[in-house]
């Protein structure tokens, strides 16, 4: 009992201290991230959620807060709020790095579909069409069996590595894994 109740009042003084350094840093990464590993491992996940929660409504301004919260509620089998989340910062922010997350998101889903159209906006908000955006569009494409567009895009990409591994997934689509070996070697 002696040992149980030393226990919950280091929890007691390891809350407040983090609560504490919570005040004085409300939306600091690091704090808030000792904060989110303390409630985890305390089985409080809802509490480590609030905390990124409030620090979004603090700054609201900060797309890495709004990720890392998406991110956290991932991992708290979530996905519907973490895609709420993610939505609103398309919504906010509009810029390609936004959409891109979100594309992420939805390719870890397996939804490949919504992943390449939040992808395409990515493209539509990228300076110059990055060569690895239309990289990760070609790869979403040949997922999708989208193989001639696929393909247009793979010809468009001056980077040997990435054009040879989307010509080699597009043959391996193909069903024609000797070809695709050929591309890779």
């Amino acid at each position: 009992l002696a040992a149980h109740l030393a226990s919950d009042l280091k929890t007691s003084e390891a809350e407040a201290q983090y609560i504490e350094c919570l005040g004085e840093y409300p939306a600091h990464p690091l704090v808030m991230q000792y904060a989110t590993t303390f409630y985890r491992d305390h089985n409080r996940p809802d509490d480590a959620i609030a905390l990124w929660r409030r620090a979004v409504n603090d700054v609201p301004e900060n797309f890495g807060l709004r990720s890392s919260l998406a991110t956290l509620l991932v991992q708290q089998d979530r996905a519907a709020e973490a895609e709420t989340v993610l939505q609103e910062s398309v919504e906010v922010f509009d810029t390609a790095g936004a959409w891109q997350t979100l594309s992420a998101f939805y390719k870890n889903l397996g939804n490949t579909s919504a992943a390449r159209k939040a992808l395409e906006m990515a493209i539509d908000r990228a300076p110059g069409h990055s060569e690895s955006l239309q990289f990760a569009l070609a790869d979403l494409l040949i997922t999708e069996g989208e193989l001639e567009r696929a393909s247009e895009i793979a010809e468009s990409i001056k980077e040997p590595a990435y054009r040879n591994m989307l010509r080699g997934g597009i043959r391996l689509q193909q069903n024609n894994p000797k070809g695709a070996l050929e591309i890779f070697e």
